[in-house]
């Protein structure tokens, strides 16, 4: 597969790289494609135009949004943040970004893991 496809703007075919896109936003039955530099409104439906793009670099993360991956700069349950937006993340797709990444646990101090511990001996 090929890293873009085209679409019809202004009378012409431009050009729209994978790499470009921030995000792609379901109106009705368009699709508003955001991306760093431009913002186009095409006519099809979301879960036609995810269909087409590579599951690797794109995630679904509610019922109107569609993210790219990597242009993901943080997340929580709630919302997903790209360069200049935020994106509301829809309670049936709060498993689905960290599904799709490498999550690290943060380091504790000595303090901490010895409060953790000692939760830990008081739960048995």
């Amino acid at each position: 597969m090929k890293p873009f496809f085209f679409i019809r703007y202004a009378g012409r075919y431009q050009k729209v790289s994978f790499a470009d896109i921030l995000y792609i936003e379901a109106c009705k039955n368009y699709c508003r494609i955001v991306m760093h530099n431009r913002v186009y409104m095409i006519l099809i439906a979301l879960k036609k135009l995810e269909a087409l793009l590579p599951a690797k670099e794109f995630c679904r993360v509610h019922r109107s949004y569609v993210i790219s991956m990597d242009n993901l700069m943080a997340f929580d349950h709630e919302r997903a943040e790209l360069p200049g937006h935020t994106i509301p993340i829809g309670e049936q797709f709060r498993q689905a970004l960290p599904g799709r990444v490498l999550i690290l646990q943060r380091e504790m101090t000595c303090s901490e893991a010895h409060e953790a511990s000692f939760l830990e001996a008081e739960t048995f």
